[in-house]
């Protein structure tokens, strides 16, 4: 899948998580959006309110080694 928008866009690491039956390992990458931009479609949230929102633990795993990425770079 194409990325939801163009800049510069950084290798966060990777997650591992483990299932009932199969292991899985995601390739997570990190980015600012500029202040500008605005989804097309689906659900994005600010950082500040993702644990509010009931993402599956694997899904949090990415999203916490994201943000750990970009708080690197600032």
């Amino acid at each position: 899948d194409a990325p939801p928008f163009d800049t510069t866009w950084r290798d966060a690491g990777q997650v591992r998580h483990v299932f009932t039956h199969f292991e899985l390992h995601l390739t997570v990458l990190s980015a600012q959006a500029p202040a500008s931009w605005r989804p097309a479609s689906g659900d994005f949230y600010p950082v500040a309110d993702l644990k509010g929102v009931g993402l599956p633990s694997v899904m949090m795993k990415a999203a916490k080694l994201g943000i750990e990425a970009e708080d690197r770079l600032l």
